[in-house]
């Protein structure tokens, strides 16, 4: 009995004094509970254990996709839509921020009522803005002053109209549609033909355009096949004019690379307003969060116990590390760190290890997620740590 109490007054003694630094000088009213560091991170809202890095933050992001093709063709949008859709859905966007307004619907009445209904209302200050346009295109006047510009052909556009069709969709009107939109990023794709022609309408602070083709020339089939998949292979791209940074995010920039690069008909186009700043279009990484154990707590063989007033959690006894991970391409596995010396690897939920080992100290738990990407053997990767105080 004695000896139990000994052991408790010991374990008292050494908790007041590692709580001593949090609290001296500021009182116990004072000390605020300090959140969990995770450096570059959010959390995801879908997900409330799981975190979305603090470069790509899906609240803030969103889409108007556009698809119309002529009236005499099998389908009157292209399919591809569908995919630009799904993979942005796959890299963490949110499916009701991507609005798509295709075939018949888009007409350019529609279009510019999705536009100012929807994107110009719900993407503000602070947002970035995707626009991406698969349609036909019709050329400007080659001769100076090159007015009327060129355009798009929208739903119900009569070939050989020209701008003077209701369905034709001038650069110049998109420009100012633009000048409307109130996001911090905007990011415009463009996938028709003379479709380079639209970066003078829409150059401005903030954005970047991306055409499928010079205001001259054709657009081919291996552009609009190719823009799609960039969303997702861009960052892990490798080739003779550039390549992906392989940091776990696709900007716009990577985008026209990759599209560049796999493109020989025709001759991608890109206005960049800010080439040093590159904007995010989807996060690749795995979202990853240490469940337990929690900053601020007291944990006693394995059970929480009560939260404390100090930047680093307190361990007596052994400890089950938990482990939120999750992602579009499947997790391969886990694994779980002690300063920095590898302990355990999991490669099936749920995702923890029990730390029994005896140690007295402070220590870092580092946990690192891999995906199933595997492409070029690259895999992505995530991590998040804390710092904590073991005891036994």
């Amino acid at each position: 009995m004695y000896k139990k109490l000994i052991i408790l007054g010991l374990l008292l003694i050494l908790i007041v004094q590692i709580l001593a630094p949090s609290i001296v000088g500021k009182g116990i009213n004072a000390v605020s509970v300090v959140t969990k560091k995770i450096v570059n991170k959010k959390m995801y809202s879908d997900s409330p254990s799981l975190l979305v890095s603090s470069e790509f933050e899906p609240d803030n992001y969103w889409a108007l996709i556009i698809s119309v093709d002529y009236k005499d063709k099998n389908l009157p949008y292209y399919p591809k839509y569908a995919k630009v859709k799904d993979n942005l859905i796959s890299n963490y966007w949110y499916e009701d921020h991507i609005k798509t307004v295709i075939g018949k619907k888009a007409t350019k009445k529609n279009v510019k009522a999705a536009f100012y209904d929807w994107l110009v209302k719900n993407a503000g200050e602070g947002s970035t803005a995707f626009i991406y346009f698969m349609a036909h295109g019709y050329k400007r006047n080659p001769l100076p002053p090159y007015w009327p510009p060129g355009g798009l052909s929208l739903w119900g556009y009569k070939d050989g109209n020209g701008c003077l069709d209701e369905n034709a969709l001038q650069y110049d009107v998109l420009g100012d549609w633009l000048d409307d939109l109130r996001a911090s990023n905007i990011v415009v794709i463009i996938s028709s033909c003379y479709s380079g022609d639209v970066i003078r309408y829409l150059k401005g602070e903030g954005r970047v355009v991306i055409t499928s083709a010079k205001w001259d020339e054709m657009s081919y089939s291996e552009v609009s096949s190719s823009l799609p998949d960039a969303i997702f292979k861009a960052d892990n791209f490798y080739g003779n004019q550039g390549k992906g940074k392989r940091d776990g995010f696709v900007s716009a920039e990577e985008i026209y690379t990759y599209c560049e690069y796999h493109t020989r008909k025709s001759h991608p186009q890109i206005w960049d307003s800010n080439p040093e700043n590159e904007i995010v279009l989807a996060c690749l990484e795995p979202l990853v969060n240490i469940i337990t154990p929690e900053t601020n707590r007291l944990y006693v063989f394995d059970r929480e116990i009560m939260t404390i007033p100090a930047s680093e959690s307190i361990i007596i006894g052994s400890i089950t590390i938990t482990v939120s991970a999750d992602d579009p391409e499947g997790i391969r596995n886990v694994e779980f760190y002690i300063d920095n010396e590898l302990k355990y690897n999991a490669t099936k939920e749920p995702y923890s290890w029990r730390w029994s080992e005896f140690s007295v100290g402070y220590h870092t738990i580092k946990v690192v997620v891999y995906d199933n990407t595997q492409i070029d053997y690259y895999a992505y990767s995530s991590e998040d740590m804390i710092r904590i105080f073991k005891y036994f």
